[in-house]
Formats: structure tokens, sequence, C-alpha cells
């Protein structure tokens, strides 16, 4: 993992700042960061945790336990203790040798209530929640807590237990984080999870308060950051630290490059060594490396001549999984056509990209699948019949002749709101020579907010999938260039 792990970037310097949460699309690489922290030394306790896993012991705990009325607060304060309690045993085992009255309160803590580090935390949960529900006998939900920080194990509290662990980590300058993945999907319209999602955010909100040597870092996905933000009763202070994950067309080649590099050391050290001299963490020599290996020049489409750097990369919405799944097939066809691995040839960029597209945009419809089931039927109904760039008045026309009774969409604007957020479309905002430049959703902070006034056009994914009409009429035909798209633009991020 180390030598595939890109650190030039500024996703990795943002990791310094610690988040509480990641946020990002599928493919942008959250998990990679949220696991980034296997790679330094900052913490000595590390309780990695799968989304669905966890979700279903606290799901099944809020069935068990809750009476009546469920609210953010208790159920927050249900995941802090379950957080606390996969991390007690880590603590407990930390302290192999003669232990003071810290460690030994939460040894007996932990012995009492018979949680051992060997155990899975998910398993220690599941004990928390049988010694609640067991113990606390009818409690509502948010008197659990209470319940526990006075119940004894071992003549210890959770309370003292928790306080005494944070006392010997900080003697001993430990620190702990819990990781806790994305769920690919969180099915808000069930009660439970909507309760569970609602007391995480505000558990990672405020976990981490000043000082405390144990951290909480969830991962959420950007295609349904929207609706999770409703469910989110206090969002200024839930997403307070958090970390968008967007990317530059130069890291993304820069990792690329890296990438590459190492296959090539592994299984053609000669070839390797011609390219000795560059430094993939250059963005410069990771763009003359890619001109070393890629034809120089492709035709697309439209008969345009375009560079071959920038035609690959407008076909991704700027995520790592998009370029690295786009260089994997053109390298694969390089190969099976009997070419060399230092130079993927013309025909093998055409059709890797030609063959993968589709592969792309299923994997777009299937991380918006929850939020909406009816994107890629949309797309085949309305896309074939716009142009590459159009007037809002068009779209409403293709909506109003194909685009009814898509589920989920209830009106025009759901229509359109859909297509923005999957990044089908986009604001055109500027038109040169070859290109019409457009903004899509992929690359801004923020929702895409875009008036009847504004031009639109379709992200270049979608144009040969969903055959949309070109414009071979024109005398000077353009395609589209999404922003953010040059490897050599400056910096147009503000992730803090």
């Amino acid at each position: 993992m180390k030598h595939l792990f890109s650190t030039e970037n500024l996703i990795y310097r943002e990791m310094g700042h610690r988040p509480s949460a990641i946020i990002g699309r599928r493919g942008a690489g959250k998990t990679a960061a949220l696991r980034s922290v296997y790679l330094s030394d900052d913490y000595d306790i590390i309780i990695e945790l799968e989304a669905h896993k966890a979700f279903r012991e606290i799901i099944d705990s809020i069935a068990e336990i809750a009476t009546g009325a469920v609210f953010p607060e208790e159920v927050a304060e249900l995941w802090n203790t379950m957080f606390w309690h996969t991390v007690l045993p880590a603590i407990a085992k930390q302290a192999s040798g003669p232990s003071g009255r810290e460690v030994d309160a939460v040894k007996r803590y932990v012995s009492g209530m018979g949680i051992g580090a060997m155990q899975s935390p998910y398993r220690v949960m599941r004990k928390v929640v049988r010694i609640l529900k067991d113990r606390g006998g009818d409690k509502p939900i948010g008197m659990l807590g209470e319940f526990l920080e006075e119940e004894v194990f071992d003549d210890v509290t959770f309370i003292e237990a928790r306080s005494r662990a944070i006392e010997f980590m900080d003697q001993n300058n430990l620190r702990a984080i819990i990781l806790l993945d994305t769920l690919d999907d969180f099915q808000l319209e069930d009660t439970a999870m909507h309760h569970a999602i609602s007391g995480l955010l505000k558990c990672q909100g405020e976990f981490r308060f000043p000082g405390s040597p144990c951290e909480l870092r969830c991962c959420i996905p950007s295609e349904i950051f929207h609706q999770i933000s409703e469910v989110s009763s206090n969002p200024i202070k839930d997403f307070q630290q958090q970390l968008m994950v967007h990317w530059h067309a130069g890291e993304l080649i820069q990792i690329a490059a890296r990438r590459y590099l190492e296959y090539l050391q592994l299984y053609y050290p000669d070839l390797h060594a011609e390219f000795d001299h560059l430094d993939s963490s250059k963005r410069s020599d990771a763009r003359t490396f890619w001109q070393a290996i890629l034809p120089a020049r492709v035709e697309n489409k439209l008969g345009i001549v375009e560079g071959t750097i920038a035609y690959i990369l407008r076909h991704t919405q700027l995520l790592p999984r998009h370029l690295l799944t786009y260089l994997n097939s053109i390298a694969r066809i390089t190969r099976r056509n009997g070419g060399h691995p230092g130079q993927f040839t013309y025909d093998a960029v055409v059709e890797g990209i030609h063959q993968t597209e589709n592969t792309i945009c299923a994997g777009i419809f299937s991380a918006f699948r929850y939020a909406y089931p009816g994107a890629k039927q949309a797309c085949e109904r309305c896309l074939p019949y716009l142009p590459l760039h159009f007037e809002d008045s068009e779209l409403h026309k293709a909506y109003i002749r194909r685009g009814k009774g898509i589920p989920n969409i209830f009106d025009y604007d759901d229509f359109k709101r859909m297509l923005i957020e999957i990044g089908a479309i986009g604001r055109a905002t500027k038109t040169t020579r070859r290109y019409v430049e457009g903004v899509f959703e992929y690359i801004v902070p923020h929702k895409l907010i875009v008036s009847s006034a504004d031009a639109l056009c379709i992200h270049p994914l979608f144009c040969e999938i969903f055959s949309v009409v070109k414009p071979e009429k024109e005398a000077n035909p353009r395609v589209i260039y999404p922003y953010g798209t040059d490897t050599d633009a400056e910096e147009f991020r503000q992730l803090n």
C-alpha cells in the first residue's frame, strides 16, 4: 500500500487537519484517505470498523432497547458508548507491564464487562447492548447512558474507566482513532437507519473534544450527502471538521504515473530505467512521463484533433478510479494487440475509452441508485434528443416529451437537479475555437445552481453512450471540455 499511496497532493495534506468526516464520490479515494493513518506513526491504536456491521449493531440496539420516541442526542450517546467500548480493551492491552491506578481500573472494567482484547469490535458492541438490555430493564434509550455511567463492573464504572484511559493515554503520549468506512446504501427511508445516521453525525461532531487523545473519522458518500445533511440535527456543528475530496487533474496524472512506474519496475526494469530521471511527485514530470507513453494526439468523434491526456481526462469526472480504469483498459488492449508497454497505441486509446465508458457510467448510476433510481432511464430517454450544448428550454422540452414517469422524479426541477447531481449535464460557461467549457457539480464544494437563463452542456462521458446529437452541420463543431480537466490549471479548490 505504501508504494502505491501518493502523498504529493492536497487531499493528503488536508488529512493533517484531522477531519472527522471524509466526503467524496465513489471512486474518489475516501477509503484510501481514511486508511492513510496506517502510513504514519500518529496513532498507536487504530480501530477499523466496517460500516454495515457497525450500523447493524446500532440499528439492532435501537430496535431492542428503544421505547417511545428516539432523539438524535440519545443515539449519539449510544454510538459514543459503543465506540469507547471498542477502544478500552485496546488500552488495557497496551499496558503489558506493571500498571498504575489508571490502567488497572481499565483492565478491571474490561474484565468485569467480559470484553477481551482478542474479541472483534462487533462482539464487544453486541456485549454492551446485551448488558444494557439485561440490566437496564425498561428504561428509555435516553436513560441508558446515565445507567451505564453508574453501573459497576468489578468496582469500576464506564465513566471512571474512560477517564482513567484518557489519563493513561495523555501520560504516555498515546493516541487512538476509530475509522468507520462508508455504506453503499444508507436506506434513509428506514426509521431505524434514519435514527442511526442522525445519531452518528451528532456523535462524530462531538466525539473529539479539545485535548482528547481519541478521535473518530467517518466516510460519507457525496452521492447522498445532501440527503444526509437533511438528516443532521445540527449540520453546522456536525460537519465542521469535514474534508470534501476533490481532485486536480495534475494530481490524477501523478497518481497514475506512480502506479505505472511501479508496474514497470516490477516487470520491465530496463524500461523503467529509461524514466529514472523523472519524479512522479512533480506534475511536470508526470506529464512528461505520460507524453512518452501515450500518443501525442487523437481524433475525437467530431473529427477534431486534440491532446491525448486531455482527451482521456475529459471522459472522467476527475476521480482516480475513472482515470486508472481507462489507463488499465488502454494498457490491456495495447498488450493484446502486441504493442509495447512503453508506448500505448493510438487505436488502444480510442478503443479503451469506448469500451470503458459504459462501465464507468454504470458505476455512477449505481452510486446514485438510492437518491436517483431512475437516473439511467432518464438518460436513455432524453439525452439522445439533445445536442452537446443547449438552452434550458430544450432540456425542458425533452422532459415534457420523454422524461415523465421516471421514479422519484415529480417535476422538471427534480429532473434537472438529478442530471446535474450525477454529472450528466453542467453549466456551459465559455466557448473557444475547439471547446465549450462546462462546470459540473462534481468539481464544486456545494450544489451547482443553474438558472433557466444559463446555457447547458452534456458531459463527454455520457455523449457516446447515449447517442447525443452531434453537431455535424455546424461549420465549426465544438466538444465539451469540463472545467478542471487542464493538468496545468491553477489550484481551484478551497478545501479549508
